[in-house]
């Protein structure tokens, strides 16, 4: 799957990140002449976003087949997104993981109990806080220009179990996700959620959320 990336200029561009919606998702960085490639994938369609200083493109959804015409992204002003995450004493948490899933995946350390994503695809995220020993606060919103959020963080407790086929031998390399019964709009992500078992079969949650 090949294409190129073009600045506001509409000059080929060197050094933009793109992304393909593979699993886990792949990136490529633009030659002087802004061509990016990625070999190797299933023919199937995957969506395409690119991100630079410059500005964002995409997303591009691109079928690949036997034949598929190389795809232009065209870079265009992106969002900002300011994250506030507050500990459970309400105060600000520092040293959290932020992550930013939708049309781009990413994550930042928050800094004071703040974390910037800058320049962002526009569109609907979800943005996930996590920190050791305290559940995970999620949100979902719709980025466009300048967007904030607050997250906080709860107390929460270990949950742990084992994973076994049916001649009860452990199973390695299961994934297991956790859902809030309370929660039901909100479908975990088993790439980014998951507790992932090991030779033994065992998963463990460091922290859940009461419920």
């Amino acid at each position: 799957l090949e294409g190129m990336v073009l600045g506001p200029d509409d000059q080929p561009y060197e050094g933009a990140i793109v992304e393909v919606s593979t699993n886990p998702p792949r990136r490529a960085t633009t030659a002087a002449d802004g061509v990016f490639a990625f070999d190797g994938l299933l023919a199937r369609s995957y969506r395409l976003v690119a991100l630079a200083a410059a500005g964002v493109a995409g997303p591009v959804t691109a079928r690949l087949g036997a034949k598929t015409d190389p795809v232009i992204l065209h870079l265009r002003a992106g969002a900002t997104l300011d994250v506030t995450v507050l500990g459970p004493d309400a105060r600000p948490y520092d040293g959290a993981t932020v992550e930013l899933r939708g049309n781009e995946r990413t994550s930042a350390t928050a800094t004071g109990g703040h974390a910037t994503f800058s320049p962002v695809v526009p569109g609907f995220y979800e943005v996930v806080a996590s920190a050791p020993a305290l559940a995970p606060a999620s949100r979902r919103l719709r980025v466009a220009g300048h967007a904030s959020v607050q997250l906080v963080l709860a107390a929460g407790a270990a949950v742990s179990g084992r994973v076994v086929d049916e001649r009860g031998a452990p199973v390695k390399g299961a994934r297991v996700v956790a859902a809030g019964s309370g929660q039901l709009r909100r479908r975990p992500d088993p790439l980014g959620d998951a507790a992932v078992t090991g030779p033994d079969g065992v998963w463990r949650f460091a922290a859940l959320p009461a419920g």
